[in-house]
Parts: C-alpha cells; sequence; structure tokens
C-alpha cells in the first residue's frame, strides 16, 4: 500500500509506492485512487506524460492557472532527479520557499495547485512521469525562471529549452488558482 514518506508545508506529499519483484522483474502501482485516498490523496487522472532527459537538463519551473491550475503526481522512473517546487501563491506564507528532494525509483511526489515544478536530472536517459487532474490548457501554462526562485540550484549553466529560459521572474508572475 501507499505509505506518507514526508508531508511538507503547502500541501505537498512525498509517498512510497507498492512494488513487487520476483525473478521476472518489478511491477509498479502508481495509481490507485481509492488507496490513495486512504493517505490524503484525492486525485483524478486526466492526462498522463513522461520525458526523457539526459544529464544536466533542467526541466521547469512550470504551473497552470485559472481553470487550468491542476494537481499533479510526480515520480521518477528511471535514473534520478533533483525535484524541485515551489509555492506561487503570492499570498501563501511558503511563497518562494522551495522544496528540493532527490526523487527515484519506488517514491513519488504529489503537489497541489498553486506549485511552480521542476527538476535537473542526474543522469543520462532519465525517465520522468507526470499524472495530471486536468487536462494541458496551453493559455493557462505559465512558468517562473528557474534561477529567480530562493534556491541554490548545483549546476550553474543547465541545459534548457527556450521556451524555459524566457519565464518571468517569480516576482513578475500573476498567478490566480481556481
Amino acid at each position: 500500500m501507499y505509505k506518507i514518506e514526508t508531508n511538507f508545508r503547502c500541501g505537498s506529499i512525498l509517498f512510497s509506492i507498492p512494488n513487487f519483484s520476483d525473478n521476472r522483474g518489478e511491477f509498479t502501482k502508481l495509481y490507485n485512487f481509492k488507496e490513495l485516498k486512504k493517505i490524503g490523496i484525492t486525485f483524478t487522472v486526466k492526462e498522463h506524460f513522461h520525458s526523457i532527459s539526459n544529464k544536466n537538463v533542467l526541466r521547469g519551473m512550470h504551473f497552470q492557472i485559472n481553470e487550468g491550475a491542476h494537481t499533479k503526481i510526480v515520480q521518477c522512473i528511471k535514473g534520478s532527479i533533483l525535484d524541485v517546487f515551489v509555492d506561487v501563491r503570492k499570498d501563501s506564507d511558503f511563497y518562494n520557499k522551495p522544496v528540493a528532494i532527490k526523487l527515484k525509483g519506488n517514491s513519488a511526489l504529489y503537489l497541489p495547485k498553486g506549485m511552480a515544478h521542476g527538476f535537473l536530472s542526474l543522469e543520462n536517459n532519465t525517465i520522468v512521469q507526470y499524472l495530471v487532474d486536468k487536462e494541458h490548457n496551453p493559455k493557462n501554462d505559465r512558468g517562473v525562471l528557474w534561477n529567480s526562485i530562493d534556491f541554490n540550484w548545483p549546476i550553474e549553466f543547465p541545459l534548457l529549452s527556450d521556451r524555459d529560459k524566457k519565464h518571468p521572474l517569480i516576482g513578475d508572475q500573476k498567478c490566480i488558482f481556481f
């Protein structure tokens, strides 16, 4: 069954995922609504994404606003990442107070609305999957510049997409969440 590893401020939860192994390999159950509800996660999947990244790729810091604001479950299924999330709700006590964890294996991260999320890939061919409770809506897609958050990244020049290089500073982003 799912077990809470850490309850973070701002409603984010790190939890362990049931994993079964035998001589054939492994089997993991990332999502079970009834069992996740027992640990306080009520989440209905609307879309599933995965990314494959080389070492030193930084993806983020992304979120959705307005009616597109979504909650998310993130799991690193191969390799490892430095997963970073930050509250971008300006009225929150946790605004711009990032949390970073090394994520790999049989742990997953639940992120509520209002969190900008990103990660630094620590290995080549790292695979990360995301489950979200709203369909992606490009008009509500937002981000904040990775190095504008109050976090000391362990890399000075990560590999970034053109889009991620152009995000506004965290203080310049207007964020509305429903």
